[in-house]
């Protein structure tokens, strides 16, 4: 048998094994199927990488690698969406207080209308750039406090902002250096 039959026979086994309580696992936690078959398949896609040290373990160990790189994603996920829903939050609440109340009809549309750019804009971010702008703006965390948060340097923090605010500033067409006004940058 050549090796790629064999890395291939030992992931099948594993695949075979575990599939299902990986789904169930996903299906308990989330509501919609597709994120689950996402997130199951990004399990499977790190058992691939790691299949040599995987197919190894006896079968209860291979169900807690398995299981742990689960809770991890579903972490992960959760962490995310919870940040961009924080952030669009937020975002709705500082539109709202910053708006005239004598504004008219079309100054409340065009407010409206950008705070929805600005939404698109922000999930549009990786989600390295979307987390260190949600605990800028929402949690008002200095670059120092998110890279210890994140376990990151300052400095990566303060590039990540930097990268994310010229992505937002550009799908906003802000052209005159206000993107660096976005967030202060907290340093």
């Amino acid at each position: 048998m050549r090796p790629a039959d064999a890395r291939t026979a030992r992931f099948t086994a594993v695949y075979d094994a575990h599939r299902h309580g990986v789904r169930a696992f996903f299906r308990a936690r989330r509501r919609d199927d597709g994120a689950a078959d996402e997130l199951m398949q990004e399990v499977f896609l790190r058992a691939w990488r790691n299949i040599d040290h995987v197919a190894g373990l006896d079968d209860g160990a291979q169900r807690a690698w398995l299981c742990a790189v689960a809770r991890n994603l579903s972490t992960d996920a959760y962490r995310s969406r919870a940040t961009r829903a924080a952030t669009a939050t937020q975002l709705r609440a500082v539109a709202a207080t910053a708006a005239p109340h004598t504004e008219s009809a079309a100054d409340d549309a065009a407010r409206r209308a950008t705070v929805a750019t600005l939404g698109r804009a922000i999930d549009a971010l990786p989600q390295e750039q979307r987390v260190v702008v949600g605990m800028s703006a929402v949690s008002g965390l200095t670059s120092a406090e998110i890279g210890q948060a994140l376990e990151i340097p300052a400095g990566t923090v303060r590039y990540r902002l930097s990268m994310a605010r010229r992505t937002l500033s550009t799908a906003l067409h802000i052209d005159d250096g206000t993107a660096e006004d976005f967030d202060d940058a907290r340093a």
